[in-house]
């Protein structure tokens, strides 16, 4: 069981690392070229997807090794500071716009995720 355990914790563990350097990527160093979106809010969208994965892997990441409450709560305070950093860092970038519709995004996501990866662990 323990062997098992480490390995899924592992697995969250790369996942999480990986996501959170793909975030990075596209919304800090990545530079968008002006292509019509499906929708007017596809960014919104996206940014949402984005966290919802990165906070719902950092869940079961640490979960996976210790279930806690004030844990959970932890997680969710880091994930949100990584929200403001991001869309704070976009405001000095020149090719980047700093949008509090998008930092909407980023914190719903996170939230969700990190909720959705913590109903998932207490069942």
């Amino acid at each position: 069981m323990k062997l098992l355990l480490n390995k899924r914790f592992y697995f969250y563990l790369v996942s999480s690392i990986s996501w959170f350097f793909l975030i990075v990527y596209l919304l800090i160093f990545y530079k968008s070229v002006d292509v019509k979106s499906p929708t007017i809010y596809f960014d919104k969208i996206i940014h949402f997807i984005l966290f919802f994965i990165q906070s719902f892997l950092i869940t079961k990441t640490y979960f996976s090794i210790k279930f806690s409450i004030n844990f959970f709560k932890m997680i969710l305070i880091l994930l949100l500071i990584f929200c403001f950093l991001i869309e704070i860092i976009q405001i000095i970038l020149p090719y980047r716009t700093f949008e509090y519709s998008d930092l909407l995004s980023n914190i719903l996501g996170s939230v969700f995720g990190s909720v959705f990866g913590y109903f998932l662990v207490s069942k």
